[in-house]
């Protein structure tokens, strides 16, 4: 039978949901089934895991779909301290126990997991939500409104990089000497790369650079001494920042706006 007429019957159905996570080429395969099933050359592993089901409301909030997962889920590690800096996406799909044909239901990545005593709870965002979120909207400003290497600035990380090894750390900063071959604040609201033993490049921005030190937003997990990363220059938004790194052709504010604002009561015309 079809997937359709198994699903509109009155008993002959036997639904089973399958979970595909997967983040940069690794993937992981659930099944909500009592054992695992290969199908088409593919294994997925049974494990406790459920969902509140799947909306269409408009409401984002409304419409996140809570996966229930064991706390020891390996997908879960991802999420140890911080959110990893690639996203994990997950299909959801259906078929019917002794059929073939599997159904894609839902698509979106994780959001947010939050870890209770006995299972994990992992909240996801459809993949339409994404898509119907407002975009922003440049703004008039005398500092630059561009992030640093987006495709307005134009600047290429490669040509602010630093490669540094990693001389000490603590649980919010590294220190390295490379670092300290730039002015303090040269990497501040920069970032630094780095590929992890699992492959994947992980990144983590730069708050502040004081002479060999770095201090970062996320921590310093999955680093450690010895270890080799790149470190890109930041960049203070300023007329003269932007003209340091010889970039003023694509400066995305406007230094010559009045420093009187048009709200203050004063009539502008």
């Amino acid at each position: 039978m079809s997937y359709d007429a198994l699903e509109q019957s009155l008993a002959d159905g036997r639904p089973v949901r399958f979970y595909e996570f997967s983040q940069a080429g690794r993937v992981w395969r659930y099944t909500s089934a009592n054992r695992d099933i290969d199908h088409e050359l593919t294994h997925w592993t049974n494990i406790q895991i459920s969902d509140d089901g799947f909306r269409q409301t408009g409401e984002t909030s409304a419409d996140d779909a809570k996966i229930t997962v064991p706390p020891d889920l390996e997908v879960l590690l991802q999420y140890r301290l911080y959110p990893p800096s690639q996203r994990i996406w997950l299909t959801v799909y259906d078929m019917h126990y002794g059929d073939t044909q599997m159904v894609a239901v839902w698509t979106g990545s994780i959001v947010n997991v939050n870890r209770r005593r006995l299972d994990a709870q992992i909240t996801c965002r459809s993949i339409a939500q994404d898509l119907d979120t407002t975009g922003l909207r440049l703004t008039w400003s005398p500092n630059c409104v561009y992030s640093i290497y987006d495709h307005n600035c134009k600047l290429r990380p490669a040509d602010f990089r630093v490669t540094a090894t990693i001389g000490a750390l603590d649980r919010v900063a590294i220190a390295a000497l490379e670092l300290a071959t730039k002015p303090d604040g040269w990497f501040s609201g920069g970032f630094i790369s780095w590929t992890a033993s699992d492959g994947l490049q992980e990144q983590r921005g730069i708050d502040i650079h004081q002479g060999d030190t770095v201090i970062l937003r996320g921590g310093t997990e999955r680093l450690a001494v010895g270890q080799v990363v790149q470190a890109h220059a930041g960049c203070l938004l300023t007329k003269a920042a932007c003209i340091e790194k010889g970039n003023y052709d694509n400066y995305g504010g406007a230094p010559g706006m009045p420093d009187t604002s048009p709200f203050d009561g004063n009539p502008v015309f």
